[in-house]
This record gives structure tokens, sequence and C-alpha cells, in this order.
């Protein structure tokens, strides 16, 4: 699902170099609201495979020190972004909220 639907980001682990994840990244800002119950600017949620081969490993993403280099808008130039928020860990998917 996320090689058909998503799209890659830069992934970087705190004191680590970049590598590419395809992820689902959720932009609107209604469905965030609906999510996680606050309103952020700026907020992204990203669905990546939960996984050190083809994703992030849930045991080992750092909030607030981890980051990822992401588009604001679907076809938008990226940026750099933390991660702030790790929402779940099931299903074999890790989410997590990037600001």
């Amino acid at each position: 699902m996320i090689r058909q639907f998503g799209e890659s980001i830069e992934y970087y682990a705190s004191g680590s170099s970049g590598r590419s994840v395809d992820a689902i990244v959720v932009r609107d800002p209604i469905a965030i609201l609906a999510e996680i119950g606050e309103a952020l600017t700026g907020a992204m949620i990203v669905r990546v495979s939960n996984s050190n081969v083809d994703g992030i490993n849930a045991n080992t993403i750092d909030t607030g020190t981890d980051r990822v280099e992401i588009a604001l808008t679907a076809d938008g130039d990226k940026e750099m972004r933390s991660v702030v928020r790790v929402l779940s860990d099931s299903n074999g998917f890790l989410r997590f909220l990037v600001q």
C-alpha cells in the first residue's frame, strides 16, 4: 500500500545521515485535528512500515531529535521537520506526527 500510494521522504535518526523511506503523508488539517484532537500549524501525520529494513522501527524512533525531510504540500519542495510524537505502532505500521 505504501509503495503504491506513498511518497519518498528522508528520515534522519539522531546523529546519523538520512535514508529514503516510503511513506503515506496526511497533510489535511481537518484530518489531523480529528486524529490528535488539536489544530497544529504545519503538522503532518506520517505512516511508514514499522521495520528497520524498509521503514522506521518504532523502538528506535526518538521524538524531538529525529527529523524528516518532507514536502509541506504534495507537490512542494521538501523541508526539514521534527518528529514530534509517535501516534501508534500497530499492524506493521508506525504513525507519527511531524511539525
